[in-house]
């Protein structure tokens, strides 16, 4: 029944009816609390009925759907990729803010123009390679120091990092003027994330941009620069 409810779900969303999508799953979720279910199941229906929700226009009740689906999961790997769904905000903009960014930002090494090769990536990196990399994570190589490894996990890649890992490798004031510019999210009490922008390295710039929209749920990747994106990045 759990699965019947479960691919009802998915066929209503392909359809455009998100308000019965997401009602399909909740019931796809209540027929699994009756079974001794994998905590995997669970999850992927409130992740789903997130999408659904959200695609709905009902942006909290997606968050809340997202935060139990991260909750409920027993695979790292699922959460990894899927924090970023919490953390999205809108960039503060203060000029103070973001000339302390852009000093923040060289410390950490972000403007490297060898950084896409010591990733393992071409010149420019796709946000097909960022996604790949989102769910199969990152080999650091030997030549990126771990101020760049944190950089590029969290904001090319988009993965959530422990808190205590954040505090080991950055200072109290990058962490500190990272958040000030709400590039930086906590998440589950527990983890690091970005904010609302993602970052490519090109020859020793670094080129901003919304989210792709596979990051919630789509198989293409679709970038885009918005406002914020666009003046920050001009800023910088």
């Amino acid at each position: 029944e759990a699965d019947e409810w479960f691919q009802i779900g998915n066929t209503y969303d392909d359809e455009g009816r998100y308000d019965d999508a997401a009602e399909a799953f909740r019931k796809s979720i209540e027929a699994l609390r009756k079974t001794n279910c994998a905590p995997a199941a669970t999850a992927a229906a409130w992740l789903n009925m997130g999408f659904a929700l959200n695609s709905s226009g009902r942006k909290q009740e997606a968050e809340a759907a997202w935060e139990t689906a991260l909750l409920a999961s027993d695979c790292d790997d699922f959460v990894r990729s899927n924090l970023v769904l919490l953390s999205q905000s809108v960039a503060d903009l203060d000029p103070a803010a973001v000339a302390a960014l852009a000093d923040v930002l060289h410390e950490l090494g972000a403007f490297d123009p060898e950084l896409p090769r010591k990733l393992g990536c071409q010149t420019l990196v796709t946000g097909s390679e960022l996604h790949r990399l989102r769910k199969t994570g990152l080999s650091r190589p030997t030549d990126l120091t771990a101020a760049q490894d944190l950089f590029a996990r969290l904001f090319f890649i988009g993965v959530g990092v422990e808190r205590d890992e954040v505090d080991a490798v950055w200072s109290p004031s990058v962490v500190h003027h990272l958040r000030r510019c709400k590039l930086l999210a906590d998440v589950l009490n527990s983890r690091f994330c970005i904010g609302t922008l993602q970052f490519f390295s090109f020859s020793g710039l670094l080129i901003m941009t919304d989210w792709p929209s596979e990051t919630l749920g789509s198989i293409d990747p679709v970038m885009s620069i918005g406002t914020d994106s666009m003046e920050l990045c001009l800023s910088l």
